[in-house]
């Protein structure tokens, strides 16, 4: 599953404007072993290329976004605790499969959150884990937008 996740990831880069580079950061809680408990995530993945000091920007925001929709357990979005003056924007997403919470985070467009936001709610359309109309569900204003680019509806 995070092997499709990635080349998926990969695909639907090439719709975004200005992208260059990113960190993917997935991290899977089961209610017996509480992962995020641990800090470690279950997949942790560089794609494209950076420009000079953004890669550890991007990690440091992908894992920042990740852990505090973890925290948050009520939230299916980072945008719903997202604090942009203290630079924690939006870019992760949370689903329950089955005993399970996925929370997947992107960070890899500078100062636009809502696209890396969109990129986890395509890949995970994409890849079965939530219907169209639950991602829009889940996406703010903002992010609807940049959805409707990544998989237009209709």
């Amino acid at each position: 599953m995070v092997k499709k996740m990635i080349g998926c990831l990969e695909a639907l880069n090439q719709f975004v404007p200005g992208y260059s580079g990113g960190y993917f950061y997935l991290l899977i809680e089961n209610a017996a072993t509480p992962v995020f408990a641990y800090s470690v995530p279950t997949a942790m993945v560089r794609i494209g290329r950076f420009e000079v000091g953004g890669e550890a920007e991007c990690l440091s925001e992908a894992k920042e976004n990740a852990f505090r929709l973890a925290r948050n357990s009520s939230h299916r979005s980072s945008w719903q605790s997202q604090d942009e003056a203290a630079c924690k924007p939006g870019g992760a997403v949370r689903f329950k499969l089955g005993a399970f919470d996925w929370v997947m985070s992107f960070s890899g467009y500078q100062y636009q959150e809502h696209w890396n936001e969109a990129l986890m709610l395509a890949v995970a359309k994409v890849t079965g884990i939530v219907s169209a109309d639950d991602a829009y569900v889940i996406a703010n204003e903002a992010t609807r937008p940049c959805l409707d680019r990544l998989m237009p509806r209709g």
